[in-house]
């Protein structure tokens, strides 16, 4: 979560939305403060800055399933919990075998409806064109869009699959209902 005073925003940057480019744009800024440095992904509004304007970018779940796994594929998620390489189907059942029926683990966790305040303003970050939105609500218009973990790998219907896009209709249907996306593939 980044706070700025100076533009009377508090942005909260979850994870496989964008939040990489977006965080690094808006570090640019003079005013621009982590609310704990130590956690650049959370999402609890600090009270003292509750009048601020709450932005929060989310993505397609299907597009951001497909970001997990391929950050996953990267090294960086799975094989530190001891899963082996896996296709997308295995992958999204990997994880929501390890969700458990609280909605607090893995899969579930990664929920956006459940981290971002009602009250929020929204950015669907899909494109570039999006950035330019979120570029407009924070009043800054001049300062360059960054480029952070490009997405070079095609289209998302190569790697989704039935068993896959049901599996994360079920687990994050709230997200596909709050912020109205089509949960067709």
């Amino acid at each position: 979560m980044i706070i700025n005073e100076n533009l009377g925003i508090v942005y909260i940057g979850l994870p496989k939305t964008g939040s990489t480019a977006v965080h690094r744009w808006l570090m640019d800024m003079p005013g621009s403060v982590y609310a704990n440095p130590n956690e650049q992904h959370d999402f609890r509004v600090p009270e003292k800055h509750r009048a601020l304007e709450v932005i929060a970018t989310v993505r397609h779940p299907y597009s951001r399933a497909i970001s997990l796994w391929r950050h996953a594929h990267a090294d960086k998620l799975t094989h530190k919990r001891g899963a082996p390489r896996l296709g997308l189907s295995e992958f999204v059942k990997w994880m929501f075998e390890r969700s458990g029926e609280s909605g607090q683990g893995m899969f579930f966790g990664w929920s956006l409806s459940r981290r971002i305040p009602q009250h929020a303003t929204i950015v669907k970050l899909e494109s570039i064109d999006d950035f330019r939105k979120l570029q407009r609500l924070s009043q800054v218009h001049t300062s360059p869009i960054p480029v952070a973990n490009r997405n070079n790998h095609g289209p998302m219907a190569t790697s989704m699959t039935a068993i896959a896009a049901r599996m994360i209709r079920e687990a994050w249907r709230e997200d596909f209902l709050r912020f109205d996306y089509d949960m067709a593939y």
